[in-house]
């Protein structure tokens, strides 16, 4: 379902330097994708 939003995922540390600008975000957009796909069946399944 894209274009759709159903949530959001929030990832942390407590070490305030562990994130960057300059990190990719290519695995964070695939877990995004993959857990919209499985929401969405859930949901039809309901």
């Amino acid at each position: 379902m894209k274009g759709k939003e159903l949530g959001f995922l929030a990832f942390a540390s407590k070490d305030g330097g562990h994130f960057q600008p300059s990190m990719d975000t290519l695995f964070v957009e695939q877990v995004a994708e993959h857990i919209a796909i499985l929401l969405t069946k859930w949901q039809a399944d309901q």
